[in-house]
């Protein structure tokens, strides 16, 4: 199956939230805008069917002499009531199934069930898993290293073959037509509906978790020609003549009508695609946190 015509080089009115300098910013209505104003967070996560928004961050507190503690801590945020909670635990965000996950359970060897909104757990037939906002189409691997992704209730449709694809690099679009993968070694990949796995070569991406909507179109995070100075790992800008340097990443767009991946944004990390709705809730939440 060929990609969809109303794909094209770029989307015509992206919006997206991703992370730059530590903070979470949200490109919208052409306009973008930065959401939160702390330059300490780690991993966020928005849902657009629940309007909520998740973002961890770290903090180190001394118990004796130079020996500190790393507190880690996900506050979940309600957009339309704007009441907050805040959960402890050092895990990434995810946003799948139609809600918000930490990224892996504690013992790391499979996703974490617990929609973090509800409380309440959900029971996928693969160990990691990603899920349409429904949650009636499932795809993931039966294995703990990763092996082979499928599709479907009890593992019916394969989609990718071992060392294709990365236990934590995959995802699915909201309406579960669309899928996403690579891996370190292997070219972004994305299947759409029932049809082939289509896949890019070029830019390096870098492995963090895609994001696919319904539309077929994907969002990375890639490598960019220019040199960064990093203060955490997603806290980097430009760097000075002076000072040691390292890869600078940016936002990627792809579909597979397009034969390179797209540079949106030259810095940032972890791109999400969000509703212009949510994009809205976000800005009067911001907002409100600042007057």
């Amino acid at each position: 199956m060929g990609a969809p015509n109303s794909l094209r080089a770029q989307p015509t009115q992206p919006c997206f939230a991703f992370l730059l300098r530590a903070d979470v910013h949200v490109v919208c209505e052409g306009r973008k805008d930065q959401i939160t104003h702390r330059r300490d967070v780690g991993s966020f996560a928005i849902s657009d069917e629940q309007t909520a928004f998740a973002f961890l961050t770290d903090k180190t507190t001394k118990v004796s002499g130079p020996v500190g503690v790393v507190i880690s801590t996900t506050t979940i945020i309600d957009l339309k009531s704007m009441r907050s909670s805040q959960l402890r635990g050092d895990n990434s965000l995810v946003n799948t199934c139609g809600g918000i996950f930490w990224m892996a359970s504690p013992m790391r060897d499979r996703s974490d069930p617990r929609d973090l909104i509800t409380g309440r757990e959900i029971a996928p037939p693969y160990k990691w898993f990603r899920c349409s906002s429904d949650r009636s189409v499932v795809v993931g691997t039966t294995d703990s290293s990763g092996r082979d992704l499928y599709r479907g209730p009890s593992a019916q449709v394969k989609v990718a073959e071992p060392g294709a694809f990365s236990r934590w690099t995959f995802n699915i679009s909201p309406d579960g037509h669309n899928i996403a993968y690579f891996t370190d070694t292997k070219p972004l990949c994305a299947v759409l509906g029932s049809g082939p796995a289509q896949c890019v070569a070029g830019s390096a991406v870098v492995p963090e978790r895609p994001s696919i909507n319904n539309s077929g179109e994907v969002l990375v995070t890639i490598e960019t020609p220019d040199d960064c100075f990093y203060r955490s790992m997603t806290d980097f800008s430009p760097a000075p003549a002076n000072r040691s340097n390292d890869i600078c990443i940016g936002i990627g767009y792809w579909n597979p009508a397009i034969k390179t991946i797209q540079l949106l944004e030259q810095l940032g990390r972890a791109p999400q695609w969000i509703a212009p709705a949510t994009a809205r809730l976000l800005r009067n939440w911001s907002a409100s946190r600042r007057n």
